[in-house]
């Protein structure tokens, strides 16, 4: 296990109240379009995708291993992450980061440059509750990055950002009035949990969402410009 849960909440979790985070993984560099790059023209790619000869089959499965052996830049990949994630919430407002932690597997020698650490602090903006918005966690073991698919790095960035508040609320709304309605009711009255229990998790829940807003009202600022 590379990384202590523990840890993660201590860095992501810095307000006691406030623990709903969001998790995305840069996605996995597209080997094929690297074999495609280094082919030199368009005719070999289109020959060993219709199945031509054995050589060409063979120099495009070389190409593949090559391109799973050579560890994505950090910059792609911190590239992907700046793709996936929202600058604003459901309601369209500037979205508040309080903490966050990003989790760089495969590291090896080449650790993430200043310029793609930098363009990810951009992204996420200032935390009003630590002076480091985001807690770097570097492992060399290109074990834990993305086996599956034969990466030898990868880009893991755990938030916690103002954008639970409306998330939760628009989910809440859903079982009011499913409650209201008596939706579903009967069935978990079978194992006897009753319409007020779920009634009172939902206000439980509510907490939750006033405590990010609360914390949105205290923080919030103008988001930095787009770079």
């Amino acid at each position: 296990r590379p990384f202590d849960p523990g840890d993660l909440v201590a860095s992501v979790c810095p307000m006691p109240s406030l623990k709903c985070v969001s998790l995305s993984t840069a996605p996995a560099p597209n080997a094929h379009a690297n074999v495609n790059g280094g082919s030199g023209g368009g005719s070999g790619s289109s020959s060993s995708v219709g199945g031509g000869g054995s050589g060409s089959s063979s120099s495009s499965m070389s190409g593949l291993r090559g391109a799973a052996a050579r560890p994505a830049p950090w910059d792609e990949l911190v590239g992907g992450l700046v793709a996936r994630t929202a600058r604003y919430d459901l309601l369209d407002r500037p979205v508040l980061t309080l903490a966050s932690q990003a989790v760089a597997r495969g590291v090896g020698t080449e650790p993430p440059d200043e310029r793609s650490r930098a363009r990810l602090s951009q992204l996420l903006g200032q935390s009003p509750c630590t002076p480091h918005p985001i807690d770097w966690k570097l492992s060399s073991s290109p074990a834990t990055a993305l086996p599956s698919v034969g990466a030898l790095r990868s880009l893991t960035l755990v938030s916690n950002r103002t954008t639970a508040a409306p998330m939760l609320e628009q989910i809440l709304l859903r079982a009011r009035l499913q409650l209201l309605g008596r939706a579903y009711v009967h069935h978990f009255e079978r194992y006897g949990v009753a319409a007020e229990f779920i009634s009172e998790r939902a206000e439980l829940v509510q907490t939750v969402v006033d405590d990010y807003e609360g914390a949105r009202a205290a923080f919030a600022r103008p988001s930095p410009s787009a770079s």
